[in-house]
This record gives structure tokens, sequence and C-alpha cells, in this order.
């Protein structure tokens, strides 16, 4: 009885995940396009059974999908020029305001998915998004070429393509006529736009041996720091760690009066009272819905003063002037784009100003995964843009990279017994330091260089092998390394080193 009752528990398990081994003809899986009864992408009723163990205190994988291109469908290869020629034809106010929603709406599903541990809900907010833009003749093409696909593997649209269709819209939206984005008609145009920028994203013939995969390092860098989220909790502990407890043990003048230059800098907010109106913003686009379309338009625009605020509108609006920018500015914050390079890796107006004001009580947050970075690197940037000289801005990036090393050293300390790991390891002959840290592991010695150092965004965003890795960046990348001079009352054979960095920039 014992293997029969599990045998039937197998074949519905079976049922329940599309397999169609059992009845009928052979199911699918949800995420699959499909046509509705209203002509539109849906997916099958039904799910999809998917487990996933996830242990406490790891941290996630790189998770990696396909998007969907032009000549996957047997189209030509669009050139920058004609991206640009669709993104002409869109009304520059409504395309604006609509791709800045429909990126909120991807990077609150983001967030879902790394918080709540949702593995469905980006390929459902995919689905609500072709949903809603698609037109008639591209489903027809999508399901001919990618019948079997699943929206969870193969993407239309991701964060750093609508970031980079609104960087086009903005230069060369029509400010007056143009597409205004009434219908659902109107709308396909949008997933046109949407697959020609996925179509730039080959930025030419990679070399090949270790130049070629140190080129294809600095173009897939720029994306991995963008789809994969930060922990927040690290982001958070961080900076209550470096700006709190480290920051006060330090006796240096510009750490004494670093707090109060920053309370003068964004307008009156200390450094904890800063993170914890940010988190607040943070908390409220975070919880958006993804599930439904109708829910998510109610409450994607945040108003600061709304009755039952926690904070009074004033000083909401006080604190949102050091995030947010006039909508009608939103153009003139924009780079020239001068190749595919630029629109789609350079994304520093996002990061610098997340949020657009379209009216005193109407803000849209256009990438909430943007706000988990400025929990960790906005005191930074705040105070380095702030500082007049170029020796008060080295002055303070010597203070950050003292605060960090003193943080990384601390965690050091938590994680690895004392007998194994040496601080500020010297040579025996001269007596001068060799590294920050070294981890004694049996016969081998990790070595720590710890630097909290930023990379310049001209470099950061090139796209190219000799910018990316230039010395002033080297310290992004592990070096193999050996030495015949192992740190003083160390006998072990020094194979590795790594830089430990502060993934902030």
């Amino acid at each position: 009885m014992s293997r029969k009752r599990n045998r039937r528990e197998l074949a519905a398990r079976r049922v329940a995940a599309g397999d169609g081994r059992r009845g009928g003809r052979r199911g699918r899986a949800p995420g699959h396009l499909e046509r509705g009864a209203d002509g539109a992408a849906s997916s099958r009723d039904g799910r999809r059974l998917r487990t996933r163990r996830r242990e406490e205190h790891m941290i996630t994988p790189t998770r990696v999908s396909s998007f969907i291109s032009l000549p996957e469908l047997g189209e030509p290869k669009p050139t920058l020029r004609e991206v640009i020629q669709i993104a002409k034809t869109i009304n520059r106010a409504a395309g604006l305001s609509i791709l800045g929603q429909m990126n909120l709406f991807l990077g609150a599903a983001a967030i879902k998915e790394d918080l709540e541990d949702d593995v469905d809900v980006r390929w459902k907010a995919q689905e609500h998004l072709i949903r809603t833009t698609v037109s008639e003749r591209r489903l027809r093409i999508l399901k001919a070429n990618l019948l079997t696909a699943h929206l969870r593997d193969r993407i239309v649209f991701h964060r750093s393509q609508l970031l980079s269709a609104i960087k086009l819209v903005a230069l060369f939206g029509e400010p007056v006529r143009g597409n205004m984005l009434e219908s659902h008609d109107d709308f396909g145009v949008l997933t046109e736009l949407a697959l020609a920028i996925n179509s730039l994203s080959d930025f030419g013939s990679i070399p090949s041996g270790r130049v070629g995969a140190r080129d294809l390092a600095a173009q897939l860098a720029p994306a991995r720091e963008l789809e994969n989220l930060p922990r927040l909790d690290n982001g958070l502990v961080r900076s209550r760690r470096m700006l709190g407890r480290i920051l006060s043990s330090k006796k240096k003048p510009l750490a004494r009066e670093l707090e109060r230059l920053f309370v003068f800098l964004t307008n009156g907010f200390s450094f904890d009272a800063f993170r914890d109106m940010l988190f607040g913003i943070f908390s409220y686009f975070q919880t958006v819905s993804t599930s439904s379309l109708e829910e998510f338009r109610r409450r994607a625009f945040f108003n600061p003063n709304a009755i039952g605020n926690p904070v009074s509108g004033p000083l909401f609006q006080q604190f949102l002037s050091n995030l947010a920018i006039d909508f009608d500015e939103v153009p003139g914050t924009m780079r020239r784009i001068t190749d595919a390079c630029a629109l789609k890796l350079d994304l520093t107006a996002f990061r610098t100003r997340p949020i657009w004001r379209f009216s005193p009580d109407r803000y849209l947050c256009i990438d909430p995964c943007l706000l988990v970075e400025k929990l960790a690197s906005g005191f930074y940037w705040t105070v380095n843009a702030a500082l007049d000289t170029e020796h008060r801005r080295l002055q303070f990036s010597r203070l950050w990279g003292t605060l960090f090393e003193e943080h990384v050293l601390e965690m050091l300390r938590y994680a690895v017994p004392p007998n194994r790991l040496v601080e500020n390891a010297s040579y025996d002959t001269p007596r001068e330091e060799a590294f920050d840290a070294v981890v004694l592991d049996g016969v081998h010695a990790i070595v720590f260089e710890i630097k909290g150092s930023f990379a310049k965004t001209e470099a950061k965003y090139s796209g190219r092998f000799l910018p990316f890795f230039s010395p002033e960046n080297s310290w992004r990348v592990p070096i193999p390394v050996q030495t015949q001079r192992p740190p003083c009352g160390t006998s072990a054979v020094l194979t590795t080193t790594c830089a430990t960095t502060e993934a902030l920039a």
C-alpha cells in the first residue's frame, strides 16, 4: 500500500508540474507564451512544482537568464542609429513615465525574489509586462521561434535594458507629439524598442585567449553589478559599524567633523537619520504589488504628504531632495551616447538620482534596487562630491579606506581563530608591511590587501580591457602571485592573494 501511495503521489506531482506523462497531451509549465481569450500573452493554469533549498548565511548564486534579441527571431541586427529612430517615435514625457514604472515593476520583483525567496516572481513580472505591451504580430513571431522557452530562462525585459530605453527616450523622444502610449496597440513600440536594445549587446568581436576573456569581463561586470543585488543586511551592518564605533575611535581631524559635514550636506540628517529615512523609502517601493498591475499602478507613486505617513510631509520632502530630481530635468542628466557600450553600461545618472519628482505629492522611484546601493555607498559619494579641493577628497578617501580596513579586519577576527590570523603581516627583512592580513590554512596562506577604493566611471563602464584593468582599478581583480619572502612568523609558501574590496561604486 505504501508503494502504491508513493506512486500516486509521484504521478500527481508530475501532472501538477506540467510533466504530462499521465493523461491527455503533454502539458507545459506556466510562463510559456500563450494567447488568452483577449489575444494577449498569458500562461497556462497550474503550477510548476519547483523546490530550492536555501541555507542561511549563504551568498545567493549569480542568477543567469538569456534575453531575446531580433537576430534570434530571424531579423537583422539593428544599428544604434536604427534603435534611436524607434525611440524618436515615442513622446518623451509619456515614454519616460511608462518606462520608469516598468523598471520599478521589475525592480520590485527582483527584491521580492531576494528577500522573500519567491522563485517565480520574476518570470511572472515578465508575463505581466509582455501581456501589456506585445503586439499581435510580435507575439506570433515569438511563439513560432520560442515555443518551448520559459520566461524564467528567456526574457524580453530586464532592468539594464529599460534604463537604456529611458536614456534613449530622454535624449531623442518627441517632446510634443509622438506616440502617447494610450492604447494597447501604442504599447507595442516598447516591446520593439526592448528587443532592439537587446540586439545591441554584441559590442564587437572578442579577441581569443586571455585578453579576450578580460575584454568580456569588462563587459559583463556592469551587468553583474546591476542585476545581482547587494545584500541589504550587509550594507546596513557595514555602514553602521564603519560610521559608528570605528569612526568615533579615529582621532584624525576629518574623522571628528565628518558627521557634522554630512548633516550640512544632506539638509539636516545625521548618519543614523539618513539611513533610517532611506530604508523607509526603500520599504515603501519594495512592497508595491507585482501580482496585479492595477494594484501596482495605485501604489507606484509615493505621496510624502499622505495621511498616515510615519514622518511629516515637509520632513519627507526635505529628505527626498537628496535623492530626487524634477521630472522635467531628467533629460539634462543623461550623457551623450557615443556607442552601444555607452548606452547599456553607463547608468550613473540613475544611481545618482533614482527618484523622480512629478509634483510635491507624486514621487516615482524608477529602481528600488538602486536604493539598496545607496544604503551602502550613499554616505561616501555624498561627502566626496561636496569636498571642494583635491587635497580634502584625498584625505577623505584615505579615511574611508581606513574605516573599511578596520571593518574587514573585525569580520576576519570573528570568522578566523586567533592562531590562524596574522594582522598587518610584515617581512623579516626589511621590517616593512607585506599584507594587511594573512589567514593560515594548513601549508597555505591566504593574504589580504584591503582597499576601500572606487573605480572611475569612465573606466568602470568602458567595456574595454585596458581602461577597466588599469592600475587604479586593478583592486577589483584577484591576482595570483608567488613570493619567496613569507611574512614574519609564517613558514607557509604564499600561493594566493585576493583583494578584499568595498563593492559600493
